[in-house]
């Protein structure tokens, strides 16, 4: 009875264990990401349902996953083309706020802070036909400034990071980080940014 005992308990446990990671194709991509079991945002709050954008953060039988990754959070992942004809307007700002959401900013101990993170842009033309907002502590970074292009369709600022509505205070995003790309018929608007 102990010898069966044991055995349940160690095959119960490598269930468990199992249970713990586990794989999906990317929509997109179609490339193979691994996913690890999680309960909470970096703030500790809860994830709850609404959390889900089915790229980073995925719910399977009931538990949150999140996709593991080494660099920043690719557009293409969101569904950005970046080949100079499709809008991605929707796909980078969707990326951009996924992270701001599952990563949100929290102040430490000696004015330092944690949270935000890297939208990464792969090499290519995102056309993009509405202004983008940065949310704070969020670094946008393509692949090289010649390699990765923000080419504005229809408006004039391409980036800002003020956000909120008409008549209601403006909040702004700061430490925000803009690299390794190219803007073309655009500005970039920041405000209170450092």
């Amino acid at each position: 009875i102990l010898v069966s005992i044991l055995f349940f308990f160690l095959l119960g446990n490598n269930f468990l264990r199992s249970q713990e990671f586990i794989e999906q194709r990317d929509d997109y991509t179609n490339q193979l990401f691994s996913y690890k079991k999680k309960t909470q945002k970096l703030n500790n709050i809860p994830l709850k349902d609404s959390d889900i954008d089915n790229i980073l953060l995925i719910k399977v039988k009931g538990s949150y996953y999140e996709r593991i990754y080494d660099k920043g959070v690719s557009v293409k992942w969101f569904g950005a083309k970046g080949d100079g004809i499709a809008d991605d307007t929707q796909a980078i700002q969707k990326a951009i706020n996924a992270v701001s959401n599952l990563y949100p900013v929290i102040n430490m101990t000696g004015g330092n802070w944690q949270g935000g993170g890297e939208v990464y842009l792969p090499k290519g033309k995102y056309k993009i036909t509405k202004t983008l907002v940065l949310k704070h502590a969020i670094s946008l970074v393509g692949e090289s400034r010649t390699a990765s292009q923000i080419h504005c369709e229809n408006p004039i600022i391409a980036i800002t990071n003020i956000y909120g509505m008409e008549g209601a205070n403006v909040l702004m995003a700061n430490s925000i980080t803009i690299k390794d790309l190219l803007i073309t018929k655009g500005t970039v608007e920041l405000q209170g940014a450092y």
